[in-house]
């Protein structure tokens, strides 16, 4: 991992290359499209390094952690820094993501 400091709302698409990984990103291809590029999709909703972040999942089913926890070094991983945010809308998106953890 890196220095990278994570910031709430960032999003994170990442690249395994496991069996699932691979097989997700092949059914999601449309007919003639190049090759989806990501697996899956986390969002963060606490900043901080690598061992102190939290992501989530977006879809909300069941893995959340530290972007180490999840990723390690074995995953390829590409960061959408949403830059135009408002505080109101930032903490919408940060309560909407600790509600869904709670849920599960």
């Amino acid at each position: 991992m890196s220095d990278f400091i994570w910031q709430p709302c960032d999003i994170v698409g990442s690249k395994g290359s496991g069996f699932f990984s691979k097989s997700i990103r092949w059914f999601t291809q449309g007919w003639k499209e190049d090759p989806t590029e990501v697996s899956h999709i986390a969002h963060c909703w606490q900043g901080g390094s690598d061992d102190t972040a939290l992501l989530h999942d977006a879809l909300a089913k069941g893995w959340s952690g530290t972007p180490r926890e999840i990723y390690g070094d074995k995953d390829e991983i590409v960061v959408y820094r949403p830059i135009n945010l408002t505080k109101d809308q930032a903490d919408i998106i940060i309560e909407q993501s600790i509600f869904e953890q709670l849920k599960l």
